[in-house]
């Protein structure tokens, strides 16, 4: 794997931003929105390969599908308590993507199945609310490589700027991506 560094995180944005819409998504409208969140990812690990990639907070699918696209050689694992609210595109995603396994369980208590320092990139997308966040962080961060980071979504949301700050390290932000906003920490 390639050390994750904020100039890789701007390479992987830029060249996310030139790739083509990918035909395996199916009709954006019923799948995955043609939007400039999601290339990023696919960009991210096809650059930086990681060994193993965790989602926290699966929803539809989308993100969990372009982090496996970019890497097809790496493992991406995308964890949510709920998996009867999107199957549609969840079964889509994983159908398309052997590397991409589904974990139906809690993104803390999962923690515990994967060894310290083993993943490359951890995305958090839960509740984003500060208490949980948190909880996830503190549940997570010795499982992350030292080359890797941790992506938060939706970090508008109130107290979410409390917890970036707790957690502390370098950050790039985005305020332009996903709905309030995408902050990358390298730690």
């Amino acid at each position: 794997m390639k050390k994750i560094t904020p100039e890789l995180i701007q390479q992987a944005y830029a060249l996310g931003n030139t790739l083509p819409w990918d035909p395996d998504c199916g009709a954006p409208e019923l799948y995955f929105p043609t939007s400039n969140y999601y290339r990023p990812f696919q960009a991210l690990t096809q650059i930086a390969q990681p060994e193993i990639t965790v989602e926290l907070g699966t929803c539809g699918g989308g993100a969990a599908f372009h982090l496996a696209k970019g890497y097809p050689e790496g493992k991406v694992y995308t964890v949510d308590i709920d998996y009867n609210s999107h199957t549609r595109t969840v079964d889509r995603a994983l159908d398309r993507c052997p590397n991409l396994h589904f974990m139906l369980d809690d993104s803390i208590e999962v923690a515990a199945k994967f060894a310290e320092q083993s993943v490359g990139i951890i995305f958090v997308d839960t509740t984003h609310t500060y208490h949980r966040t948190l909880a996830e962080y503190l549940a997570w961060k010795d499982k992350l490589k030292p080359e890797g980071v941790f992506i938060f979504d939706d970090i508008r949301r109130p107290r979410m700027r409390e917890a970036m700050d707790e957690i502390g390290g370098k950050e790039l932000y985005y305020p332009e991506l996903g709905g309030e906003g995408l902050l990358i920490k390298f730690l």
